[in-house]
């Protein structure tokens, strides 16, 4: 568990850094600033998730685990018209960075998309588990406080104090 929360915060710190950096070096607008805002947001969710008080349900799992990978794939599908990079090359494909353009894939690009398509991921299931109902705590079957017991016909006798007058 620790180790999760190691990772949990060392990515949201990372992702912080990130964003603030590259936004505070100019926005550049279109894919470039929804990219930068969705990894600020994602490391506010990172860094908090700890403090929800729910489990993610099964549902929120799976949406997680659907949007990269729908997002991804619908990404690359049509071509973008995005003004962002590769003007010369035609057919560009990915969202929000031009990944696949002209037979050529370009590593960097696709790493980019899919922590951008991740992070929506990620958002998803921090929305889907803040949205479930909290879990009701058990119920006591033995109080282990005295005054929830002081009130008892005849009185118990397994008191610290041996039932003072």
């Amino acid at each position: 568990m620790s180790v999760g929360s190691t990772v949990r915060l060392v990515l949201g710190w990372a992702f912080a850094a990130l964003g603030v950096l590259n936004l505070s070096m100019g926005v550049a607008g279109g894919g470039y600033l929804l990219f930068h805002v969705v990894l600020l947001v994602t490391a506010v969710a990172l860094m908090g998730f700890g403090r929800i008080r729910r489990q993610p349900g099964r549902i929120a799992w799976l949406a997680a685990g659907a949007v990269p990978l729908l997002g991804l794939v619908l990404s690359t599908l049509p071509a973008i018209d995005a003004g962002c990079c590769l003007r010369d090359r035609p057919g560009r494909h990915g969202f929000p960075f031009t990944m696949y353009a002209s037979g050529r894939v370009d590593a960097v690009l696709l790493v980019s998309d899919l922590v951008f398509w991740s992070s929506v991921g990620f958002l998803v299931l921090t929305a889907l588990t803040l949205l479930r109902p909290p879990l009701s705590p058990p119920a006591a079957t033995n109080p282990t406080h005295a005054e929830g017991r002081a009130t008892e016909v005849p009185a118990p006798r397994d008191e610290s104090v041996g039932g003072l007058p």
